[in-house]
């Protein structure tokens, strides 16, 4: 049978999956998520708990936000400035609005970011902005291509 998950069995090149890979796999394939699995190094990847059967994933975070070009360009041309975080051990129940929370009103020692493990230059835009001005896009591998998929705005999540 061939099926678009390529968490059956093997990875892309056919390397076999890992154990620890596969359990992933097959315990987000019950919850009907469907997976891609990459050839980067399994420490720091999202992973499957047994006792608490729990799913607890790998999140790269991109805060991306438009800035005028340089000032003697055109006025319609726009650039875009990504800080990019990598959360890990996000726990499966997380809802996507507590999570952006954690960033825009960070804790000096927070569950998934302390403030000093952030750049507070970076993240004052959106911190300013609050989560009710934030879109947030989901990267869907398609094919041979990625396409942003739009989820909603942040502010829907409350």
């Amino acid at each position: 049978m061939n099926s678009m998950n390529e968490c059956e069995e093997r990875i892309p090149n056919d390397h076999p999956l890992t154990r620890k890979q596969h359990y992933l796999c097959s315990n987000a394939n019950r919850r009907r998520i469907w997976l891609t699995i990459s050839r980067d190094k399994e420490e720091g990847a999202s992973r499957h708990e047994q006792f608490s059967d729990t799913i607890f994933w790998t999140i790269r975070l991109i805060f991306r936000r438009e800035v005028k070009a340089s000032e003697g360009g055109d006025e319609k041309e726009r650039n875009t400035v990504d800080y990019i975080y990598t959360a890990n051990n996000i726990p499966e129940s997380i809802a996507v609005a507590t999570l952006l929370k954690q960033f825009l009103k960070p804790k000096k020692i927070g569950p998934v970011v302390n403030r000093d493990e952030l750049d507070a230059d970076k993240m004052l835009p959106f911190q300013e902005a609050g989560i009710d001005n934030l879109l947030v896009y989901m990267p869907v591998p398609m094919e041979d291509k990625q396409r942003l998929l739009f989820i909603q705005n942040a502010s829907a999540f409350h």
